[in-house]
């Protein structure tokens, strides 16, 4: 089941999900930051490999900010390049 932010659920399915959503344009950075937060914050998170849960970890600063520039907008820590990435990389090793 979804809900607005994505998947409510962790797995490796649900974090493929949050990716194609986030790269495709369909969820911000910000919701999907807050989706990997409440995982993380969680007192009986569901187990998982540690694999998943590093990927987990890096979405949670999918919306880290580290400038702002009036030339270049916003530059954020992570780039979409980053995204399809974790992307390709969840679709093949986990």
């Amino acid at each position: 089941m979804e809900n607005s932010s994505g998947p409510d659920h962790l797995s490796k399915e649900s974090v493929e999900e949050i990716l194609r959503l986030l790269i495709s344009g369909a969820l911000t950075r910000e919701a999907v930051s807050n989706w990997a937060m409440g995982w993380i914050k969680m007192d009986d998170a569901p187990r998982a490999s540690p694999e998943l849960w590093s990927m987990v970890s890096n979405l949670e600063g999918a919306d880290s900010l580290v400038a702002r520039t009036e030339e270049n907008g916003e530059i954020f820590l992570y780039t979409n390049d980053d995204f399809e990435d974790w992307y390709r990389e969840i679709r093949g090793i986990l």
